[in-house]
């Protein structure tokens, strides 16, 4: 559940600040730009996902967040395995 928090509340977060305040240049028209724009877009989103998930990861694996909330994650549902 925390995890879900940790990776949820940022796109919540970006979600609400894009609709409400246009803090962010998320466009869904994609005739307001050129074309080689949308999948430069693409690009720079899973660019910012990765690094986010990546550094968020490595957070997890610190000590104290790893045994509140990590440690399920790499917990073997298959004892034999």
């Amino acid at each position: 559940m925390l995890s879900s928090v940790i990776y949820g509340a940022p796109a919540g977060l970006l979600a609400w600040g894009w609709q409400e305040h246009g803090w962010t240049r998320i466009y869904s028209d994609a005739g307001r730009y050129p074309l080689c724009w949308l999948p430069l877009s693409v690009l720079i989103y899973l660019l910012l996902h990765d690094t986010w998930l990546c550094w968020t990861h490595r957070l997890m694996h610190r000590p104290k967040v790893y045994k509140a909330a990590h440690a399920v994650h790499h917990a073997s549902r298959n004892p034999t395995a």
